[in-house]
């Protein structure tokens, strides 16, 4: 959650995607902060190709409709 919070406010523009096993309380609150977001992503382990796919697909799409392709 540091580096999210490093990254929001030294580079605003990146999306992030996070991945966590831990089922905690604040885990939750994370994941409730990322659906209120285009460009953050929440999934929990185990990874499958059926979760993290369509996460990785949809902040490319939010970073092209951005205009940030790099």
């Amino acid at each position: 959650i540091e580096i999210a919070a490093f990254l929001e406010e030294n580079h605003p523009n990146t999306p992030i995607l996070f991945i966590t096993g831990d089922h905690s309380a604040s885990s939750m609150i994370l994941e409730e902060e990322c659906k209120n977001r285009d460009d953050r992503q929440f999934i929990y382990k185990p990874l499958t190709s059926d979760a993290l796919y369509p996460a990785i697909e949809d902040l490319i799409d939010y970073s092209v409709k951005k205009g940030r392709t790099t």
